[in-house]
């Protein structure tokens, strides 16, 4: 059997991302990704929310594209998850990541509060970048091509 890594994250970017460069003079960018997951509290019978925070990477131009963005920018990451290990201070650590391979910016997400009941998934129409749409239709092939 064979697994794809692939993951999609929704929500909103938690600061302004910084584009730096490596000693090579490769573009990387570190940026979080903020989302509400959305439960109905059966004691209240209301809606709450538990916001999530993603770490995510960019490389080269996906993450020149990001550092164009400004914080609380609505957006969704397309990419892979990079789990990574290390040792601090002898104990051991851990952290997974998500390394986009493409991003693009809604013009809005619909809040929760405008929709009954909330939805886990909504659909909004955006207009893509010419770069961001061959991205995607980039990662989309690659997904469709296994490597044996």
């Amino acid at each position: 059997m064979i697994f794809q890594n692939y993951v999609n994250i929704e929500g909103y970017l938690t600061a302004k991302p910084e584009v730096k460069e490596t000693s090579g003079g490769i573009k990387y960018c570190r940026f979080t990704v903020c989302y509400d997951e959305f439960y109905k509290d059966n004691t209240t019978d209301e809606w709450k929310s538990i916001p999530n925070f993603i770490n995510c990477m960019a490389w080269k131009k996906t993450a020149e594209i990001t550092g164009l963005m400004e914080k609380g920018t609505p957006v969704s990451v397309i990419g892979k998850l990079k789990y990574s290990q290390w040792t601090d201070n002898n104990k051991k650590k851990s952290s997974v990541t998500v390394v986009a391979k493409a991003i693009r910016k809604f013009e809005k997400l619909v809040k929760v509060e405008e929709i009954e009941p909330p939805l886990e998934d909504v659909v909004i129409e955006q207009d893509l970048d010419e770069y961001t749409q061959e991205a995607f239709e980039l990662f989309e092939r690659e997904s469709d091509t296994v490597s044996v």
